[in-house]
């Protein structure tokens, strides 16, 4: 797999390409991870002969560092900031997998140019469960954003969201999660016009859970499937939030299926 900085309106983005064709997937992670995240299940993948990018979000892995006054976050700026950087390289994508937060922006790209892509595969997605919206809301207002600058307050919170933590990374999560909260509205899948264009896209969507996952309860996929034209649904055995890292070869399998009905 190459690393390589592609430059951004949030700094430099790293990507990493794998497989040896054009690219045909990209996968976006979810809050606190990275490229990294999908390392166990990209094998898979190239095994089958497909081809395909991963991406880091602003101030995840090894994208930039936070700056003092970093622009403000929206899934718009960066999803158009994606198609833009995709035409220029010739890149034909065609599939997004897509993690818990980094759902949200292959929402919007399927949602506002639904004819580019053929499926749409969300892992855990955000923007549905009421405790996550509740969460980025919180962290949006003046006393959110006071207890994410208290180093003690914020990196227990980040201990409780991504279990397993190290105490450097949670410090470094708490800032980032203080910019992603603090930008809340350039998320939040109603206020960018995203919920009720969802609806709209007719080619497969395949939604991806955890029976373990303490963060999405697989049962709620009941309500997220309402937002989608007949959707697909894979609950994981024996995995939590992080199924493509815990059970691989499972969610492999059960986007391919998707993938070759589409």
């Amino acid at each position: 797999m190459e690393s390589e900085l592609i430059r951004s309106p949030y700094g430099l983005i790293e990507i990493e390409r794998w497989g040896d064709g054009d690219p045909v997937f990209a996968f976006f992670h979810g809050f606190g991870s990275s490229v990294k995240l999908y390392h166990r299940i990209i094998p898979f993948f190239r095994k089958a002969g497909f081809s395909g990018i991963s991406v880091s979000f602003p101030y995840h892995g090894n994208s930039s560092d936070l700056p003092d006054h970093p622009p403000a976050f929206s899934i718009k700026t960066f999803s158009e900031w994606l198609l833009i950087w995709w035409e220029e390289e010739g890149l034909p994508i065609k599939h997004l997998v897509a993690h818990s937060m980094g759902s949200r922006v292959a929402m919007f790209l399927n949602a506002n140019h639904p004819k580019k892509f053929n499926s749409l595969h969300l892992i855990a997605p955000g923007g549905f469960y009421p405790w996550e919206i509740r969460m980025f809301r919180f962290y949006e207002t003046i006393v959110g954003q006071i207890l994410l600058s208290i180093p003690f307050t914020g990196n227990q919170l980040m201990k409780f969201l991504i279990p397993g933590s190290k105490p450097l990374a949670r410090n470094r999560l708490r800032k980032v999660m203080k910019y992603y909260g603090g930008n809340y509205s350039g998320m939040d899948l109603y206020k960018q016009e995203v919920m009720h264009k969802l609806c709209l896209i007719e080619h497969p969507v395949h939604l991806i859970g955890g029976q373990n996952d303490h963060l999405l309860p697989p049962d709620f996929y009941k309500e997220i499937r309402q937002h989608f034209v007949n959707p697909t649904i894979h609950i994981i055995a024996d995995s939590g939030h992080l199924p493509m890292r815990q059970e691989p070869q499972l969610t492999f399998d059960a986007i391919m299926s998707v993938v070759k009905e589409g």
